[in-house]
């Protein structure tokens, strides 16, 4: 065995690590004890050649006295599980890193990320508490180590919120910003607009909100480009929009910055419209470095991108209300009804399932929630919790998934009285199912501090009333918003306990129930929200008021448009 040691770590040092891989693997499969030494080296062999999992396996077992060794490996197993996805074991394994370095940035950034995907209430309510009262005293690790998009799930104070800045290394400056806004306009008369997502995916929020505006551009007044940034695997998913959209569609996903910027230059947008924000495979660095003389923000991060170079955020007077302009660094330009386009073309009409047809009580009162789990607080749970309270033999129905979710949401209502058979939860099944099948429902659930989106406006286009309450940021407005471009504002309660009276209050009279649903499915093509050519006009309103004012060398500054007639 010694002469295969020896030749292992001579390959080692020549990084050929799939010769290490194959001298040592063998030899640890048939129970020989290898020296740590060896056992690094095939670990890290392994990490090379994308083998995580038995890669994190040998981290983890090596028992190493020195303290400082010790850390290094855990680091490295830290990293892999990251990789992995595996919330469960970053969460132990970032546990361990912190309680040798308690400022190791990693491990918190990993730990506060992914402790809210093990859906532990218990522990996120402590790390949560311990979080804001850190921020709240400007401690500068918290903040750095908080992810925006995280964040926003568990902090609804806008005031908070712009606290946390430089997510993933962005950056800009006043001189980036005055070099960018001169770069030179198209030379046409149409007014060149490039939209930046990596979600073109027919089965992605974004796309299915932004689908049929894409057809509705005035050809006349506005050249459109769409830059590419989606994982390859999307590319198969959005076949229809790309056979529609072709020729206006560039994919970048896989160019360096520089050679993506070169290429976006020399197509001289007008403007640059940032569908990302702090979400996944954002690229927020081509933003900084200057895309066009004109970058606005829309849809796809529901706060202010800080960091992100955008002279606007395309909004409504609902979620950025007069009085947090403080709160962004972008300007606000409020679109007139609601700051969300919807497709009303290729989203799905339904006939409504009934409760009989979903094999519910037909006489017993059923509420919704199709969020998104990691939507759903710990202070969503305890609000739906008092509405179940309020409404004896009420049902709460509810989309499965992950497991680990469900198991804990069903946990907390047992543990606090709710019998098993009061909660109702379904597989994710395709979308025109799906929307069939809020039509059972007597009324939505919102989520907080984090709204529904997609999720919302999937309701009321399925014909579902929605109950929200009143937010302090973006993200806690956003049904309000949506509620009022469908007349139905008086769905937006004051606080909690007019939330858990509203909901009660509408349980207890079917007939405004009824009246509530009839609204929605007759003015499904009527109702501002659903009007995606006005919404798109708007829209187009506010690109031509961004340009001129860029033109004519007005710095950017909050503007409404004003509605069509």
């Amino acid at each position: 065995m010694r002469s295969v040691l020896a030749e292992a770590e001579a390959n080692y040092k020549e990084g050929n690590h799939i010769r290490v891989m194959q001298l040592l693997q063998p030899l640890r499969q048939a129970g020989e004890t290898l020296e740590p030494a060896s056992l690094i080296r095939l670990a890290v062999s392994l990490t090379k050649l994308q083998q995580f999992k038995g890669a994190l396996e040998i981290f983890l077992s090596l028992d190493e006295p020195d303290v400082s060794r010790r850390l290094v490996f855990l680091k490295m197993a830290l990293n892999i599980a990251n990789k992995l996805d595996d919330s469960a074991q970053v969460v132990s394994i970032a546990r361990s890193v912190l309680a040798l370095e308690p400022t190791c940035k990693d491990a918190r950034v990993f730990y506060r990320h992914h402790i809210r995907r093990t859906f532990d209430y218990a522990e996120i309510r402590k790390s949560d508490r311990e979080t804001l009262e850190a921020i709240q005293r400007d401690d500068a690790l918290a903040i750095e180590c908080e992810l925006l998009h995280d964040h926003i799930m568990w902090c609804g104070d806008e005031r908070i919120n712009f606290k946390i800045r430089g997510q993933k290394g962005l950056f800009y400056d006043d001189t980036s910003r005055r070099l960018r806004r001169n770069l030179p306009h198209s030379t046409g008369d149409r007014i060149r607009v490039g939209y930046f997502s990596s979600d073109l995916s027919e089965n992605h929020a974004t796309l299915c909100l932004l689908n049929r505006a894409f057809d509705l551009h005035d050809p006349a007044r506005f050249d459109i480009r769409i830059y590419d940034l989606s994982p390859e695997e999307y590319v198969d998913l959005s076949q229809g929009f790309r056979r529609r959209h072709g020729n206006r569609i560039h994919r970048i996903a896989d160019l360096a910055t520089d050679h993506a910027l070169e290429i976006v230059r020399s197509h001289r947008l007008d403007i640059a419209i940032d569908l990302k924000g702090h979400t996944d495979n954002q690229r927020g660095e081509l933003f900084n470095r200057g895309l066009a003389p004109v970058q606005a923000a829309y849809l796809g991060f529901p706060g202010s991108g800080v960091g992100i170079d955008c002279d606007y955020i395309i909004a409504d007077r609902h979620v950025c209300p007069p009085g947090s302009e403080a709160c962004f660094e972008e300007k606000f330009c409020w679109l007139p009804e609601s700051y969300q386009v919807n497709d009303n073309h290729y989203r799905p009409v339904v006939q409504p399932l009934t409760k009989r047809d979903l094999g519910l009580p037909e006489d017993r009162i059923v509420f919704m929630s199709a969020n998104n789990p990691k939507k759903i607080s710990f202070e969503t749970l305890g609000l739906w919790l008092r509405v179940l309270d309020a409404v004896p033999g009420s049902l709460l129905w509810m989309v499965s998934y992950p497991e680990v979710a469900t198991q804990s949401i069903r946990a907390f209502f047992l543990e606090n009285g709710v019998e098993p058979e009061r909660l109702v939860f379904v597989p994710a099944i395709p979308v025109a199912q799906h929307l069939a099948r809020l039509g059972a429902g007597d009324l939505g659930l919102d989520s907080f501090p984090c709204n529904g989106h997609t999720t919302t406006s999937d309701k009321l286009w399925a014909g579902l009333p929605v109950v929200t309450r009143r937010g302090r940021n973006f993200s806690s407005r956003v049904s309000e918003s949506l509620l009022n471009a469908v007349h139905l504002g008086e769905l937006v309660a004051e606080d909690d306990d007019a939330f858990v009276a509203l909901c009660a209050s509408l349980a207890a009279d079917p007939e405004r129930l009824r009246a509530l649903k009839s609204h929605l499915i007759t003015g499904r093509h009527s109702l501002p929200l659903f009007n995606t050519e006005r919404t798109v006009r708007h829209l187009e309103d506010a690109f031509a008021t961004m340009v001129e004012r860029s033109k004519s060398g007005m710095a950017p500054e909050h503007f409404a448009v004003p509605p069509r007639a």
